[in-house]
């Protein structure tokens, strides 16, 4: 199976899209993120924020090899602006006065001048730029556009979303960008029709994007700072427009070379959900079933058929109403329709992953678990260690049962008995498979501060209770 993967195709499109657009705002990105990597300089802004009241945050480092990054930079700085204003003012003021008082110092080559001013700005520009009020109102709408595309990328990086939500979030996205600029009456045309436009022509950005002023006063609905624009010349105001249209224009087009929204695939795959009609609900499985080879003789075939009669007078919408999730819908289907066919397609669809970045942050997080101070972890160890960290990420609390944790305290009493051990071990991979609950189970339940099981008493913390089963996850 080929599938453009979504999250990296959103980076790619960013990336892209970037060379369009005026180098000045990622190179004030960066300079702000270089200049603090200095503690004394955070220590300046830290106080600077203190004493006017500001909010206690820094920028953001800048890593240009993660995805979010950017868009995090971008938010922060727009956050602490006006004590960034401060501080630079601050800082060029005494720098000009240490520069009066000592001149000394090797002088750097012409050729190093050259790469330090090409590569980051002064702390003078900086300043000169954060009291832009319209470069401000360019990095703020740099970043709203950085928002979407990263608000779908980490939705489409979750383990629980559903495989229908790969084609709904992709389009959505794509979507999202395109409410930037195309005019309103043309809204109707079908998502297909767009992706036949070469949207960095000009001719095509005259006939599909906004006027000018359309343009103003659609942002101006994001954020009413905007609104400022209004007041500035036509000139300063087409100039500001332009910039954005061709950067806008590369992102549509790198989309549709790197977001599977004319596969195939994925547009059959959101059968699950049963939102379509009969017709093309039939047509959708019977290519899929030729895809992942289901039918392994002719019975199968015939199974299938009677199976996609049933279909036609199903009751969908109750099912949908009345059920937790997609699975929980076709667990429901399968016990009361006693299909088997069109369920087991429905689980194999399931499998498949929205996108592989879940998978490559998993190889990330093995330099986090495996280190120079834990360099002797065993395979298995780890891999446990893995399945853990993605299960109850987000700060999820682990349902540990009573049991385990009496039989782990029995096991580390008789750590010199190695076979009444294996068999406490036994005892407790036994509880756990029958105990096992998954994640979506566990947040569809009550909150687990509120069972008895994880009301920690006499000041126990909750790490207090998880760490007896580190350390047998560990043993095991």
């Amino acid at each position: 199976m080929d599938i453009c993967d979504p999250c990296h195709g959103l980076n790619l499109s960013l990336k892209h899209s970037l060379k369009e657009l005026s180098p000045l705002p990622l190179k004030f990105v960066s300079s702000i993120s270089n200049h603090f990597s200095s503690s004394q300089k955070k220590a300046c802004l830290r106080r600077i924020q203190e004493e006017n009241g500001y909010k206690i945050l820094y920028p953001k480092k800048l890593a240009q090899t993660t995805w979010l990054s950017l868009g995090q930079s971008l938010k922060r700085i727009l956050d602490i602006w006006e004590s960034l204003i401060k501080y630079f003012d601050s800082y060029v003021s005494q720098k000009a006065k240490d520069k009066n008082v000592s001149q000394s110092g090797k002088k750097k080559k012409k050729s190093e001048k050259y790469q330090e001013q090409r590569d980051k700005l002064s702390s003078s520009e900086i300043k000169d730029l954060l009291n832009n009020k319209l470069f401000q109102l360019k990095i703020l709408l740099f970043s709203e556009s950085v928002q979407v595309l990263d608000k779908y990328n980490i939705r489409l990086q979750d383990q629980s979303l559903s495989i229908a939500g790969l084609k709904k979030n992709i389009h959505e996205c794509y979507n999202s960008i395109l409410d930037f600029v195309i005019k309103p009456e043309l809204w109707e045309k079908e998502n297909a029709e767009f992706l036949k436009l070469d949207f960095e022509d000009w001719e095509t950005q005259d006939r599909i994007f906004m006027s000018v002023q359309d343009f103003i006063k659609n942002i101006s609905d994001l954020n009413q700072e905007f609104k400022l624009l209004e007041l500035e010349t036509k000139d300063i105001q087409k100039m500001f427009v332009d910039d954005f249209f061709d950067y806008f224009g590369k992102i549509f087009n790198s989309l549709k070379q790197y977001l599977p929204l004319e596969n195939e695939l994925v547009n059959d795959l959101d059968f699950v959900e049963l939102k379509d009609t009969y017709v093309i609900l039939k047509q959708k499985m019977k290519r899929l079933c030729d895809k992942f080879n289901l039918f392994q003789n002719e019975e199968e075939k015939v199974v299938f058929k009677n199976e996609l009669l049933q279909l036609k007078n199903l009751k969908a919408e109750y099912y949908r109403e009345t059920s937790q999730n997609t699975l929980n819908m076709w667990d429901r289907i399968e016990k009361m329709e006693k299909w088997t066919l069109i369920p087991k397609l429905v689980r194999i669809a399931e499998s498949l992953p929205t996108s592989s970045a879940i998978i490559e942050q998993s190889f990330s997080n093995i330099k986090l678990l495996k280190n120079d101070l834990r360099n002797r972890l065993s395979e298995l160890s780890l891999e446990g260690l893995i399945l853990v960290g993605q299960e109850f990420r987000n700060k999820q609390k682990i349902p540990i049962n009573e049991k385990i944790i009496q039989l782990y305290q029995k096991c580390k009493e008789n750590q010199s008995k190695k076979v009444e051990n294996k068999k406490i071990i036994k005892e407790i991979q036994i509880i756990s498979q029958k105990d096992q609950i998954s994640f979506e189970e566990v947040s569809s339940k009550k909150s687990p501060e509120s069972r008895p099981e994880f009301l920690a008493t006499d000041q126990e913390t909750t790490e207090d209770v998880l760490n007896p089963v580190k350390k047998k996850v560990k043993e095991v």
